[in-house]
């Protein structure tokens, strides 16, 4: 009886500790949107300098957060218009350099004589 229950315990502290390494493994990196707050100070960085996480309140975080996530947006959209420009710059630059050999500038003259 003794043996089942010191299995059981061991085979339920094996799952407990898959679940916790499966959770850290999923959430263990920053967030673009997240708050990181100093647990030995207690501070948090805002664009408008550190920040006492004890003198903060709820509407500030949320305006914060707000105004983190707009910066965010906006930053992707930059990137994909730049993108696309710098796309749309070499596919005109790749046909105006094609030429036809009608239009080329090359003196034919001599070859068309021997013939």
């Amino acid at each position: 009886m003794d043996f089942d229950v010191d299995r059981y315990l061991r085979q339920s502290n094996a799952r407990f500790l898959a679940s916790i390494n499966s959770i850290l493994e999923r959430y263990n990196h920053p967030f673009e949107d997240d708050l990181l707050v100093s647990m030995e100070t207690l501070t948090y960085d805002t664009p408008d300098g550190p920040k006492n996480w004890e003198n903060v309140s709820t509407k500030e975080v949320k305006e914060w957060r707000e105004k983190v996530l707009e910066c965010n947006r906006e930053g992707r959209r930059n990137a994909e218009m730049s993108k696309q420009q710098s796309s749309d710059f070499e596919e005109e630059r790749s046909t105006v350099h094609q030429e036809s050999p009608e239009n080329s500038r090359v003196d034919t003259s001599d070859i068309e004589s021997r013939e």
